[in-house]
């Protein structure tokens, strides 16, 4: 039987061609994944790969840049913005889960009388969570950049543009990731670029948003020649290459300093810190390692270094405690300034406020007087939207009940130096510890316990936020964890001296009480200001057209 002619078949619809939506997130995320192996903590300080990593930051949003904003909407806007969204999320979920592997070094959590299934679980929640509110942050971001990129391509305006505006959102993102009760802004691009002295003296002249935004632009430039438009990337060139020359000029000598500072590493674990039987023994452990460093003026101990409520006259172990304390820093011109916890009776009665914070022993302080951690961490210090997320997330706290924040900044005015102070989440916010130079701190210290994270990254991360604290503001800045990292920062973002992770250590170092005020300290975030109006200006440009047109 012969075959009937091809003309009498019945025509087959070809196959509607899948928008390769998945397939075109691949590169997306993998970009994510680079700008958080950019981050310090991954490989060995000074070793030539933790020199090469920083790089990645600056080509690791190039995938993003090439698809953000770049689907035609013949298949609909909605089409569109939802490709959008699912490569800004892959982006976001990629970055973060990259960045912040460390929390899951946080099992197992007996300590907080959770089972080993139950402490699986929370550490899993606390580390999925925190890159899905982000990622989903930076995804809602990228869509409405996405649509911003759109319609000003529909505009016709000069795409040599885009990557500046590009920068300007991205620096906008991260300047909102400090602001609510979520706030978290520990993905500063800038913290990278530790390793890169010279790039880091534009820090006190415009802070760590205007670092981001070279960094982004750079990356965004890339992604605009890659597609065409070189001019660009000559200015992106040009502007690098203009940040690393003036970073050269600005790099001074370590100033000279006649300030002898110590900073003691204590050493314990969790399991160990928190044990009430082990009291005595922690406050040995500080006097006999702050003992190594006699001739130090000011001794510095970690963050909540004894646990223990300071002004709790009302116990006979604590005055004990505190006895043993003062009567150790009695020599004149020696001082001790620790992490401390502190309570303080309501006014209306009821539970009373605790604060975690920072206070000073010595010659002429009798009295308890402290400066309060500003930025407690969501989940661990208080409970964020209390009332309306499930109480159950509150057992994540160390304590019973929510800390109270400190407000202002309030520095301690020691005969040789002004220190103002930060606690352990209060360093990776910049206007922190600016606002205590702005209240006359000469000399600034950070107290932290990163024992939780145990031997990951997380410590190494929390140190080059110390370092970009420096800079910003011009201090030397001491530096003491309870497990580590510690050690001492000059005014230009060098380590003085380092301690490694894990074992008890006292780093100690000469420093000096400075002055001066940068213009970053003193104004603040003004490249996030003119970054939110150029966004604004590209917006209204595309807009305008859109309605001529029309």
């Amino acid at each position: 039987m012969s075959a009937p002619p091809m003309d009498s078949l019945p025509a087959v619809p070809a196959r509607a061609a899948r928008p390769a939506t998945w397939r075109a997130m691949l590169p997306v995320a993998i970009g994510g994944v680079a700008l958080g192996l950019a981050f310090p903590g991954y490989v060995p300080v000074g070793s030539a790969l933790s020199h090469l990593l920083p790089l990645l930051a600056w080509i690791g949003l190039i995938p993003w840049f090439l698809a953000i904003g770049r689907t035609p909407v013949s298949g609909g806007i909605r089409s569109a913005l939802w490709r959008d969204f699912l490569s800004s999320l892959a982006l976001g979920m990629a970055f973060e889960l990259t960045l912040n592997y460390w929390l899951l070094a946080m099992y197992p959590l007996n300590f907080l009388g959770l089972s080993d299934g139950v402490g699986a679980l929370v550490v899993f929640v606390c580390w999925a969570g925190l890159a899905s509110v982000f990622g989903v942050g930076i995804a809602l971001a990228g869509t409405l950049y996405g649509q911003l990129v759109r319609r000003y391509l529909r505009a016709d305006r000069p795409r040599w543009l885009l990557p500046v505006v590009g920068a300007a959102f991205w620096m906008l993102l991260e300047w909102a990731q400090t602001q609510g009760q979520l706030a978290y802004p520990w993905d500063v691009l800038a913290v990278s670029q530790t390793p890169y002295l010279p790039l880091l003296q534009i820090l006190p002249y415009g802070g760590p948003y205007l670092l981001s935004g070279l960094i982004v632009f750079g990356g965004a430039a890339m992604a605009e020649a890659r597609m065409g438009e070189r001019r660009p990337l000559f200015a992106a060139g040009l502007l690098t290459a203009a940040a690393v020359a003036f970073g050269f000029f600005a790099l001074k000598p370590t100033p000279v300093g006649t300030i002898r500072v110590a900073a003691v590493q204590g050493n314990f674990l969790e399991t160990q810190k928190w044990s009430p039987g082990a009291l005595g023994d922690t406050v040995d452990r500080y006097l006999k390692l702050s003992a190594q460093a006699p001739r130090a003026q000011l001794v510095v101990w970690p963050e909540s270094a004894i646990p223990m409520y300071w002004n709790d006259s009302g116990s006979p172990l604590v005055r004990t405690e505190v006895s043993q304390i003062r009567a150790a820093f009695t020599r004149p011109g020696r001082y001790l300034l620790s992490g401390a916890l502190f309570f303080r009776p309501r006014p209306t009665g009821g539970y009373p406020n605790l604060y975690n914070a920072t206070t000073v022993v010595g010659p002429g302080w009798d009295g308890w007087q402290w400066e309060a951690k500003r930025h407690l961490v969501p989940f661990g210090e208080f409970m964020p939207f209390r009332g309306i997320l499930p109480d159950v997330l509150a057992k994540l706290n160390v304590l019973t009940h929510d800390l109270t924040p400190g407000r202002h900044a309030h520095p301690f005015a020691l005969p040789f130096a002004t220190v103002g102070t930060g606690v352990c989440f209060d360093s990776i916010f910049p206007r922190t510890l600016a606002a205590d130079v702005q209240h006359g701190a000469t000399l600034l210290a950070i107290v932290t316990n990163d024992a939780w994270y145990k031997d990951t990254a997380a410590p190494h991360q929390s140190f080059a936020q110390s370092i970009l604290r420096a800079v910003e503001n011009r201090r030397f800045l001491v530096r003491a964890a309870n497990t580590g990292v510690s050690g001492v920062i000059d005014p230009y973002g060098r380590v003085l001296v380092r301690t490694r992770t894990f074992v008890p250590a006292v780093a100690t170092a000469s420093v000096a009480a400075l002055t001066g005020i940068t213009p970053y300290t003193r104004i603040g975030d003004w490249p996030v200001l003119m970054a939110a109006m150029l966004v604004a200006f590209a917006l209204a440009w595309s807009l305008v057209s859109d309605r001529s047109r029309a």
